[in-house]
């Protein structure tokens, strides 16, 4: 958010971490609307853990060592953000 400003909405699915009242305040308080599915719409379940499929193959391989075999040295969760945004970015 810090880069690209706060999105319109979020889509989310029904768990119980999704419908509790201090992220529905958090995100009424910084304008940001939290849009459920439809419970039992396993179509966006699929949809969701194919971004996690390319995210997982195409993103951790870029960040490998050049050797491919052990995976380069992450100093810090702010070094794997920069990364991992620089990835997006260049889609």
């Amino acid at each position: 958010m810090a880069a690209c400003g706060v999105p319109q909405s979020i889509y989310v699915d029904n768990g119980s971490a999704f419908v509790d009242s201090w992220l529905l305040r958090a995100c009424a308080t910084i304008g940001l609307k939290l849009v459920h599915s439809t419970p039992g719409t396993p179509r966006r379940a699929r949809k969701d853990r194919e971004v996690f499929r390319t995210v997982n193959g195409e993103f951790t391989v870029e960040i490998a060592s050049d050797e491919g075999d052990v995976g380069r040295e992450i100093k810090d969760l702010a070094e794997m953000a920069r990364l991992f945004t620089a990835w997006v970015e260049n889609l």
